[in-house]
């Protein structure tokens, strides 16, 4: 278990030198000082977390006060009992934590639209809104990149501000998570084969 932190930190810390030196090659070629700060700052704060950032993608963060901030972002990364989203501005390094933030968008280069995460529990974690009906629906998953067309880990489902969860473990996988969410709402033993895309079986929600 040590030799497996160990080389977790050691990965952490190549992953983060490598990222921050990329970084001060274009961004900071005249501050070799601030560069070294933002090192042992990131480097400080990863060691707190025995593990490496997740990836980064271009996007805005709405903070509580109201302003927002733009350029690229890391979501749910664990810190002790909480969660934090990292922020790289082009200049330097930012972490925020969930009373600091009302909701992250992060831009979808396949698609006009962009994908919105958003807290919806209390567990501190931004969760991505993967549909919307603009009525009563709303669902979401656990990923933490803007991609569409995909479900990942677990899908919770928003019926008229009731948090739905529908992860089984008899089933394999977030899809076929939905469908059997469907059958036991309507009570119809409706066939994967009937749903050949998500899209198939949002309308259905």
């Amino acid at each position: 278990m040590k030799s497996s932190k160990i080389t977790q930190r050691i990965a952490a810390l190549i992953l983060l030198l490598f990222m921050i030196t990329a970084n001060g090659q274009t961004r900071h070629k005249s501050n070799s000082s601030l560069l070294a700060l933002e090192t042992l700052n990131l480097i400080t704060f990863f060691n707190t977390l025995n593990t490496y950032p997740n990836d980064f993608y271009k996007g805005e963060m709405t903070l509580n006060d109201g302003s927002i901030l733009i350029g690229h972002f890391s979501l749910n990364n664990s810190s002790t009992d909480n969660y934090v989203v990292l922020h790289d501005d082009g200049e330097t390094y930012h972490y925020y934590c969930k009373d600091e933030i009302k909701d992250v968008m992060l831009y979808n280069p396949n698609s006009v639209n962009n994908t919105i995460f958003e807290f919806i529990k209390d567990d501190g974690k931004l969760y991505r809104k993967v549909y919307d009906n603009n009525k009563d629906v709303i669902v979401y998953d656990t990923a933490n990149y803007p991609f569409d067309n995909t479900l990942v880990d677990q899908v919770i489902i928003d019926v008229d501000n009731q948090l739905i969860e529908t992860w089984n473990f008899w089933t394999s996988g977030p899809k076929h998570d939905l469908i059997k969410y469907l059958r036991d709402r309507d009570n119809i033993r409706y066939k994967r084969s009937q749903f050949k895309s998500l899209d198939d079986i949002f309308e259905k929600l």
